[in-house]
């Protein structure tokens, strides 16, 4: 399940990741936040929580990416960061195999 949240409502860690980011790029902006909570392990009452933040710069997209477990063991404490150039996505989305099934070949 997939949430829209405030950046406020995400871990302090990722909060000042994103704040650095568009401190060092005034013109780069935040597109969505948002928090997935999924339970991936054969133990369902580990409850794994994904918070995301995306980002545009032009035509560079950001995703900004924090994953809080409920098992400590599981948490590896550190904010990923992957970027792409717009028309790179658009390559994906014209020849790729999984948007080929939702966009039925056309």
């Amino acid at each position: 399940m997939e949430n829209s949240v405030e950046l406020e409502q995400v871990p302090e860690i990722l909060q000042n990741e994103v704040k650095d980011y568009l401190k060092s790029y005034p013109d780069a902006r935040i597109i969505d936040v948002n928090l997935s909570k999924s339970t991936p392990y054969k133990d369902k009452t580990i409850i794994d929580n994904s918070y995301r933040v995306y980002t545009e710069h032009g035509n560079l997209l950001t995703v900004f990416r924090y994953n809080v477990c409920s098992n400590p063991d599981f948490t590896d404490f550190k904010v990923y960061k992957n970027s792409m150039i717009a028309g790179d996505i658009d390559v994906f989305i014209k020849k790729s195999r999984w948007f080929y099934r939702w966009t039925e070949g056309k």
